[in-house]
């Protein structure tokens, strides 16, 4: 997957043929965002930059 943006330990990456439609994988430390959206929790915020 490609990298789009690595910043403040957050990794976000897109990916187009994982299956459709092309999305995009936000990952921090152990945590994955796309976990919490499917288990229906709120995400975490983050401060901006």
């Amino acid at each position: 997957m490609p990298e789009i943006s690595l910043f403040y330990g957050i990794r976000i990456t897109m990916n187009w043929n994982e299956h459709n439609p092309p999305h995009f994988h936000v990952e921090y430390a152990e945590h994955n965002a796309w976990e919490l959206s499917k288990d229906s929790k709120p995400l975490n915020a983050i401060e901006p930059l």
